[in-house]
C-alpha cells in the first residue's frame, strides 16, 4: 500500500510536534510527513516533490493571511491543502476554504480521528472535484462519465437551476436530506445559497437526530439550462466533536482551578479547625459564646464539605445563578 505523503507547513514546533505524534500513531495505513517552518521552504520543496495533501498554517515568519493560501495555491502543483488555524481565527479560516482549501482545523481541538478523517476526506474530494470541474468542462461529450462521479461522490450533489427548482440529487444528497429521489426532484430547493459560498445549516432529520450540513455552489449548465451544482456536507460528526473538546477544556480549567482553591484553603482552614476546637474544649456549656462557636463550627465543616467537593469534579455541569448568569454547579460537577 502506497503511504499518504504528507507536507506541514507548520512554524510551531509544539504543535507540529502534536500533529506529527497523532499521525505516526495510525497504523492502518502508512505515512510520510514532511515539515516546513518557512512558505520559501515549503514551495521550494514543491517545486521538486509531489505531496498528496498539504497542512497549512496560515501564519508563518515570511507569511501570513490569506496570503499564504494563495501563494501555496498559484505556486505549487495543484493539491489538497487543509488550512491550520489558531481558535481566535476561525473568520480566517472560512474565507481560506471560500478561496480553495478543502478543509480547516483548529488547532487545540484537533486529535487524533479528526485529523487521518479530514486528511482522507480533503485527498478524495479534490481528486473527485479535480475530475469533476474536467467532466463540467467536457459536459456535452461526457455527461455519462459526469453522472458517475456524482452518483459516487462522498459528499452530497444536487443540480439546481436558478429559479430554485432540484433537477438532479445524487445517493449521498438523499442521505442527508432524508429524503428519496421522489420526494426531491422537481420540488423547490428551500435553502438559499450564493454563488462561492460556504453556508451551515442545522435542522431536524425524520427520526429526530439534528443534523449540520455545510453547503457550496457553483455555476453550471445542465442539460441545456443554466444551473448550480450544490455540494452538501454532513459536518454533524465535526461539530459534535468540537463540542466535546470544548467541554473537555472548560473541565480542566474548572479541574485546576478547584485544585488551586483546594491547595490555598486547605491550610488556613485546619488552622481554623485547630483553633475553634481549643476554644471549644475551655468553653463552658454556660458560656454565652458556647452557641457561636458551634455556628462558626459548623461554616468551618462547611467550607471543608465544599473543598472535598471541588476536588472530586469529574464533570462540568453549570446553574443559573443571579440575572440569568451561569456558574459552575459545584455539588452536581461532583457526583461520581
Amino acid at each position: 500500500m502506497n503511504p499518504i505523503k504528507i507536507l506541514l507547513i507548520e512554524d510551531n514546533p509544539l504543535d507540529a510536534l502534536v500533529i506529527h505524534d497523532m499521525l505516526f500513531e495510525y497504523r492502518d495505513i502508512p505515512i510520510q510527513i514532511v515539515h516546513k517552518d518557512y512558505l520559501a521552504k515549503a514551495i521550494e520543496h514543491l517545486n521538486t516533490h509531489n505531496p498528496d495533501i498539504v497542512l497549512l498554517d496560515l501564519s508563518l515568519p515570511d507569511s501570513d493571511g490569506i496570503n499564504t493560501l494563495l501563494t501555496v495555491i498559484e505556486q505549487a502543483k495543484p493539491i489538497p491543502i487543509v488550512v491550520l488555524t489558531g481558535s481566535n481565527d476561525e473568520l480566517l479560516a472560512i474565507e481560506a476554504v471560500r478561496k480553495g482549501a478543502q478543509d480547516y482545523m483548529v488547532k487545540g481541538k484537533i486529535y487524533e480521528d479528526m485529523l487521518i478523517r479530514t486528511i482522507h476526506y480533503a485527498i478524495e474530494r479534490y481528486k473527485i472535484h479535480a475530475e469533476l470541474k474536467q467532466m463540467v468542462y467536457n459536459l456535452s461529450v461526457h455527461e455519462k462519465q459526469f453522472r458517475t462521479i456524482i452518483e459516487k461522490n462522498i459528499d452530497g450533489m444536487l443540480i439546481v437551476t436558478l429559479n430554485g427548482i432540484i433537477r438532479y440529487v445524487n445517493p449521498a444528497a438523499t442521505q442527508i436530506l432524508d429524503s428519496n429521489v421522489e420526494e426531491l426532484v422537481n420540488q423547490h430547493f428551500k435553502w438559499f445559497i450564493g454563488v462561492r459560498s460556504n453556508q451551515e445549516n442545522t435542522w431536524l432529520k425524520k427520526n429526530g437526530r439534528l443534523l449540520t450540513t455545510e453547503m457550496k455552489c457553483v455555476e453550471m449548465e445542465w442539460e441545456g439550462e443554466e444551473s448550480l451544482l450544490i455540494l452538501i456536507r454532513d459536518i454533524t460528526y465535526r461539530k459534535e466533536m468540537e463540542k466535546v473538546l470544548e467541554e473537555k477544556q472548560k473541565l480542566q480549567g474548572v479541574i485546576e482551578m478547584a485544585g488551586a482553591i483546594c491547595h490555598e484553603l486547605n491550610q488556613p482552614l485546619q488552622a481554623l479547625f485547630g483553633e475553634l476546637e481549643l476554644f471549644t474544649i475551655n468553653c463552658s456549656e454556660q458560656d454565652p459564646n458556647k452557641s457561636r462557636l458551634d455556628k462558626l463550627k459548623i461554616q468551618a465543616e462547611r467550607i471543608g464539605n465544599i473543598t472535598k467537593h471541588l476536588n472530586r469534579i469529574t464533570y462540568y455541569k453549570t446553574k443559573t445563578y443571579i440575572e440569568g448568569t451561569t456558574i459552575v454547579d459545584i455539588e452536581q460537577s461532583s457526583k461520581s
